[in-house]
């Protein structure tokens, strides 16, 4: 913690998927920028996208939260070789299609299915977990936003 990083608790680490998470989740978490609001903050693309995937405005908010600074991540990838963008595409798009295979179907699934998600990503931490789940929360925003996870809007919806 005095680091200021997630640091993997021995025994916790499931497995090496953490890795190209955690290097981002550590990124965001070590960017010291503020929101100034001198932004668009309103995305009609985003509130259309989480209208479409059946997201209640709780998740909205989240993932409208973590788009404001989805512009770490992207200051993260382009110091980065290409190819780490796509592994972490690639590992979310993956987990993704594995829960929302394995999720039952009831009132609210597309809710739980983000939680699950953000489970599946948040690097295991003691001490910090809320805030590393935060900075988990803008990389869903980032690839939630590039139509990497959850489904996009076509052009007959609109």
């Amino acid at each position: 913690m005095v680091i200021g990083s997630v640091v993997p608790e021995p025994g916790l680490m499931a497995s090496a998927d953490y890795a190209a998470v955690r290097d981002v989740v550590n990124h965001v978490m070590d960017t010291s920028e503020r929101l100034d609001g001198s932004g668009n903050l309103a995305t009609p693309e985003l509130d259309e996208k989480i209208e479409f995937n059946k997201l209640s405005r709780i998740v909205g908010d989240l993932l409208q939260g973590g788009s404001r600074q989805a512009k770490v991540v992207e200051d993260f990838f382009s110091n980065r070789a290409g190819f780490h963008r796509q592994i972490l595409r690639n590992h979310l798009a993956k987990i993704y299609a594995e829960e929302k295979a394995a999720i039952p179907k009831r009132k609210g699934w597309q809710d739980r299915l983000f939680f699950r998600i953000l489970d599946r990503i948040t690097p295991p931490s003691r001490g910090m977990e809320r805030a590393v789940q935060d900075a988990a929360i803008v990389v869903m925003s980032f690839y939630f936003e590039a139509c990497d996870i959850y489904e996009a809007p076509d052009a007959t919806s609109r």
